[in-house]
């Protein structure tokens, strides 16, 4: 009788500590939230890449480098980039216009400024750039490159950047622009 109550004892604390664990929680994400995470970062570094290149004067150096160690991370993390910037920079009475091409293959921009169009080609990781003549406190620019357009207005005395990323892993895409 004794080792019936025993048995009968052992069941209940097997019960008792079985009910009183907590559950299971699992923590699981799809491809396109890790991506849009990725992307929200980027969004947010881009412009800090940029003011830490102008405290450093070397802006494009700055964002180019800084593309390169984005597109190795992404690379690491499993999933494709590639991107394109173009920055913006007074220069006088100019504004000067780098675009730096990260999309894989040599990339025609076609870059408007105030009603003037020029068009930059660009290697693939390169950068090219060139200068139009500005007036005024604002300016409109129109760029064009491979079948995506973006068109704002700009401030003549602040530094912009406009930048276009993909990231794409097995199916799953996120494209972002980022004007800053």
């Amino acid at each position: 009788m004794k080792g019936e109550f025993f048995l009968i004892g052992a069941l209940l604390i097997c019960l008792l500590l079985f009910f009183g664990l907590p559950p299971e929680i699992r923590m699981e994400s799809t491809a396109a939230e890790d991506l849009r995470f990725f992307s929200d970062n980027l969004g947010h570094e881009i412009p800090h890449a940029l003011n830490l290149g102008l405290n450093g004067s070397d802006p494009v150096g700055t964002l180019y480098n800084f593309t390169g160690f984005s597109i190795s991370r992404a690379t690491d993390l499993r999933f494709n980039m590639t991107c394109y910037w173009v920055l913006f920079m007074q220069q006088g009475n100019a504004v000067n216009v780098t675009a730096g091409n990260f999309m894989g293959s040599a990339r025609t921009f076609e870059i408007e400024v105030d009603g003037n169009k020029k068009y930059l080609q660009v290697t693939p990781d390169g950068v090219n750039s060139t200068t139009f003549a500005v007036s005024g406190y604002t300016f409109k620019v129109i760029i064009n490159s491979g079948g995506d357009s973006k068109e704002a207005t700009l401030l003549t005395n602040k530094t912009s950047v406009y930048s276009f990323i993909s990231l794409d892993r097995r199916g799953s895409t996120v494209r972002k622009e980022i004007l800053a």
